[in-house]
């Protein structure tokens, strides 16, 4: 018997929803990595040299594309971070009883 976590009637109601989140998070994994990449790079030929070669390197069709998800990725890992962070300090603290 499978256990859904979400009620029968809200089940399979957004489609579109649901495949575009999977891209966004696609494009966001993706920046993951060439943000990592760029970063590695950075640290052996220096930030400039780096995003230029992000910028002329092989496949320079798609660099800025990947310059522009390696962004969108920094944004939405600090959005998360921050909203993790302050969810944290506002949840209700129970208080401390000494045994």
């Amino acid at each position: 018997m499978r256990v859904s976590a979400s009620p029968p009637e809200t089940r399979g109601d957004r489609p579109l929803a649901r495949a575009l989140l999977f891209i966004g998070w696609t494009f966001v994994l993706w920046g993951t990595l060439v943000a990592g990449a760029v970063a590695w790079r950075s640290v052996q030929a220096g930030p400039a040299a780096a995003v230029r070669m992000a910028l002329r390197g092989a496949g320079a069709e798609w660099g800025w594309i990947n310059l522009s998800c390696a962004g969108l990725a920094v944004v939405v890992w600090t959005a998360l971070g921050v909203l993790l962070v302050r969810r944290h300090l506002a949840s209700p603290k129970p208080e401390a009883s000494w045994p």
